[in-house]
């Protein structure tokens, strides 16, 4: 963020765009080194490995959850209940137990 001058960013659109950007001029600069390893790189599985943690986690009597510091609701109905919950790099994907 010290290259862009702010950390506020219209929308997580922008954000990504950003972070191509930089992404793409690293790789620029070590093009040579990249071509290299990708001679020698294997075929990927044939299966996608997950891109998630799953946690388990217990809705409290407010009607929400703590997962990595940070309180979520969820409707009322739930109290009480354990919830299985997919944690994505941009989301959250509930699933109950």
């Amino acid at each position: 963020m010290l290259l862009r001058g702010t950390v506020d960013f219209d929308d997580l659109a922008t954000y990504r765009g950003f972070i191509d950007e930089i992404v793409s001029r690293r790789n620029a600069r070590n093009a040579k080194r990249i071509d290299s390893e990708r001679v020698v790189l294997q075929e990927l599985p044939d299966r996608r490995t997950s891109d998630y943690e799953e946690v388990i986690v217990r809705v409290t009597s407010s009607g929400g959850f703590t997962l990595r510091k940070v309180f979520y609701t969820v409707p009322s109905r739930l109290i009480g209940h354990r919830l299985r919950v997919r944690l994505y790099d941009d989301r959250l994907e509930i699933i109950g137990t």
